[in-house]
């Protein structure tokens, strides 16, 4: 058992002291990241240590299932908890910002002369080299003082306690309005002293170079995991980003793009389903009106006239489950659907931000066709092979594995035969890898289940790999997905 590794503050949050002390073994395997899929059947299979985060399960089952229950009930100590926990993190996330603005500024120490006790660093109305000042004197003392270093911990059960609400389906406070203002404030400082000459190493592009460390920097609050897929903090860390954005443009980035770059610090694996689509979202604004933040409203961050910055969503397919080492698979070796469903969307998203003019093997993003039997679930996306695409979801120089082969009965056999839209199927196959294994079947990926044709082969080419590596060993049912 892992009993030595504490990593929850079981005293910071009294209203869930029960969960969080039967939940220290699991919070100390999964990095504190509470993640429901691992409370599922199968769901820790396939991991290193699986005995071990069995049992860390095993014992946090019954709470979790408690409190669960208890968090959809909203009781008002749970909920009010919760509230708490999700303004430590934007605190904490607000920090963090600042910290890594200054760094990349070039402000690290900025060499003001004030009492190293000075560290109000909160108070943006300063200078932002006595701000950059006041923050690195918190981090020294953050550093030396044994009491403040458990504020470290504290966050770290904090954005524990925000993943177990989400996943219980609570929404979420809203962003702070003390936040929002403390974040233009700041970027108005950055302006000011850029204007001003204040370093010559960012001359050709200061705002845009502090903006970008600002989003990355937003992601560190209260972050103690080894990725940042699929959980609830990445919602507090891009609400930070967007209100930053919106109060005050940082890049030429969009709202979507925006979210990426803030999430994309490790590997971007976002749990970007509708929980991110919802917090990238800003109204937008007239030129020359200043505008606040609108978390949770239907349009990206509007930007001004001109090229945009490139930013490439595909560093979703770094992340370490995305590979053969690090697949998440069931006892028969089958990719866990529970668990890779929760890209769907940053797939989605990643191929309208691709170039449209894709006519080799690349993957369709933008491309519109006038095929009858074509069938478009998302903008941008095509459920079947378009015209003239033989790989879809291929990009240019990749290769289809040997046993991995593409499918498509979106159009009948026979002439004139069209399959409805509840019965046709299209996809890539992973297939058993020796001929003889008649024990297990292949693994099917279908495009109308995993949203477009760039996933189905990822998955099927990822099934491949890991059954090359003698991860498989026998599948029964539930291998068509």
């Amino acid at each position: 058992m892992v009993t030595s590794d504490v990593k929850l503050d079981v005293e910071a949050f009294p209203a869930f002291r029960e969960l969080l002390v039967d939940c220290q073994d699991y919070a100390a395997l999964s990095g504190c990241r509470f993640q429901a899929y691992a409370f599922e059947s199968n769901g820790v299979t396939g991991k290193a240590n699986a005995e071990e985060w069995k049992a860390a399960v095993q014992k946090a089952m019954p709470r979790v299932k408690e409190f669960r229950k208890r968090v959809q009930a909203q009781e008002p100590g749970l909920v009010a908890s919760i509230d708490v926990a999700y303004r430590l993190i934007s605190a904490e996330g607000v920090r963090s910002g600042i910290v890594a603005t200054c760094q990349e500024m070039g402000l690290w120490p900025p060499g003001v002369c004030i009492p190293e006790d000075d560290c109000a660093f909160q108070d943006t109305t300063a200078s932002l080299p006595l701000i950059a000042q006041r923050a690195y004197n918190d981090e020294m003392r953050r550093e030396r003082e044994e009491s403040l270093q458990l504020l470290y911990r504290k966050a770290t059960t904090a954005s524990f306690l925000v993943d177990f609400a989400s996943e219980a389906g609570l929404a979420l406070p809203n962003l702070t309005e003390s936040h929002r203002e403390m974040l233009d404030e700041f970027m108005k400082r950055v302006e000011e002293w850029s204007s001003q000459g204040g370093s010559s190493r960012f001359d050709l592009c200061p705002i845009a170079r502090a903006g970008k460390a600002l989003t990355q920097g937003l992601a560190k609050g209260g972050q103690n995991w080894d990725t940042t897929t699929g959980t609830a903090v990445n919602l507090v860390a891009t609400a930070l980003a967007v209100a930053a954005a919106a109060a005050h443009q940082l890049s030429r980035l969009s709202g979507e793009q925006l979210a990426a770059e803030t999430l994309g610090v490790e590997a971007g694996a976002l749990e970007v389903s509708d929980g991110v689509r919802e917090c990238v979202a800003v109204s937008k604004r007239k030129r020359g009106r200043k505008a606040a933040a609108v978390i949770f409203q239907a349009e990206g961050v509007q930007e001004d006239e001109g090229p945009k910055a490139p930013f490439d969503l595909l560093k979703l397919e770094e992340d370490p489950s995305l590979q053969a080492e690090g697949a998440v698979v069931d006892d028969n070796g089958a990719l866990v659907n529970s668990y890779y469903k929760r890209f769907i969307q940053a797939f989605k998203d990643a191929e309208k931000v691709r170039p449209s003019q894709l006519t080799d093997a690349g993957c369709i993003s933008l491309v519109t066709h006038s095929h009858t039997a074509m069938v478009t679930f998302s903008p941008g996306i095509l459920a079947t092979r378009p015209t003239g695409l033989k790989r879809p979801g291929v990009r240019p120089g990749e290769e289809i594995p040997e046993h991995v082969r593409f499918w498509d009965d979106s159009l009948g056999r026979r002439k004139g035969v069209v399959h409805s839209r509840e019965s046709w199927g299209a996809g890539y196959i992973a297939s058993p890898i020796k001929a003889e294994d008649k024990k297990r079947q292949s693994k099917w990926f279908n495009v109308k289940t995993w949203g477009c044709w760039r996933m189905a082969f990822v998955l099927a080419r990822l099934q491949q790999q890991d059954g090359t590596d003698g991860v498989l060993s026998g599948v029964q049912e539930g291998w068509n997905c």
